[in-house]
């Protein structure tokens, strides 16, 4: 029932969502602390200093931004037709990916820049066969600024704004200088606040030299966590395949955009592997990762080869994703 709801052109099954959310959402709240936020940079400390001190408020909004960042990436998808065809797989599949444990259903730094990011791609692809795209990649420019400020590794995902640029546009100096100055605002503002508060700008968060540190990607050894882990990125595999088959027969306007989430999926792993060797335990590490598998998972799912299989391996994957959520 669920995959063939999901697999259909109806938007408001998004609305089911609410369901798990919840239940989830009261689950983290009986049975896990918010895990500390060792990477959040000067907006997320702000946060954590005038907001998040409230637990219940903390749990809300993270469950917020993880629902949000699931419609759009799923309306990315549809928009500009990833899949076969309309679906909302995708914001199923992130929304389960990104609350695989209890305590990432709080607000955290990689949630936040993880909608940032597809806020500012989603800017990007407007630009395709536009007159004037200076309003458009400024936007992605203070969009990834901002994100930068609540998760300061990020900054390694801003070249995004010129390889996109470069897919889409044909080359304007004048066009890969805007999101330069985009980008910089927010840092101006956030400096000229903590100058005129008095508060003091910990630097550090800029500044943390890699350090090879991989450690366990849920902590333990958690073989549910692992398995599922597994079994998840042989899906995406799949898919990748499907995605990639599928630009020989795409329009120019299609394959571009279809090339763009490759490099937003490329720059992604590598954010992935570099917070992995950082000095710091990032514990919240895999939820960069939750794009990729959503969008290639849901390619997957929608084989219409095999059906029956298919919608056994989404029940067996969404199952999957349960029990890792109460076994972590």
């Amino acid at each position: 029932m669920l995959h063939a709801l999901f697999s259909s052109n109806r938007p408001v099954v998004l609305a089911i969502l609410a369901i798990p959310a919840v239940l989830f959402g009261v689950y983290a709240y009986t049975n896990a602390a918010p895990a500390e936020a060792v990477a959040g940079g000067p907006l997320f400390d702000l946060l954590e200093k005038y907001v998040l001190n409230i637990r219940w408020i903390h749990l809300s909004l993270g469950m917020a931004v993880n629902i949000f960042g699931a419609i759009v990436l799923n309306r990315i998808s549809n928009r500009h037709e990833y899949c076969s065809k309309e679906n909302y797989f995708p914001g199923l599949l992130y929304f389960f990916f990104v609350s695989l444990d209890p305590q990432w259903i709080y607000l955290n730094p990689l949630s936040i820049s993880n909608v940032l990011i597809f806020l500012a791609v989603r800017r990007l692809l407007a630009i395709h066969r536009v007159q004037d795209t200076a309003g458009n990649v400024f936007d992605a420019g203070i969009i990834l600024g901002l994100a930068t400020l609540f998760f300061p590794p990020l900054i390694v995902a801003v070249p995004l704004i010129w390889l996109s640029l470069g897919q889409l546009r044909t080359f304007s100096f004048r066009e890969w200088l805007i999101p330069i100055s985009g980008f910089i605002i927010p840092f101006i503002y956030a400096v000229v606040y903590y100058w005129w508060y008095g508060l003091s700008l910990n630097y550090d968060e800029f500044t943390t030299q890699l350090n090879p540190s991989w450690g366990n990607l849920f902590g333990g050894e958690n073989f549910v966590a692992y398995g599922f882990i597994a079994f998840s990125i042989l899906l995406s595999f799949i898919g990748l395949g499907r995605f990639i088959s599928s630009l020989s027969s795409s329009t120019v306007n299609q394959k571009n955009t279809r090339i763009v989430f490759m490099w937003m999926s490329f720059i992604l792993l590598i954010l992935y592997g570099y917070i992995s060797a950082l000095s710091i335990d990032i514990f919240e590490s895999p939820i960069v990762m939750a794009a990729q598998f959503s969008i290639f998972g849901s390619i997957f799912f929608l084989i219409e080869k095999r059906k029956k299989i298919i919608s056994a391996l989404f029940y067996i994957w969404l199952i999957g994703a349960i029990a890792v959520f109460l076994v972590v």
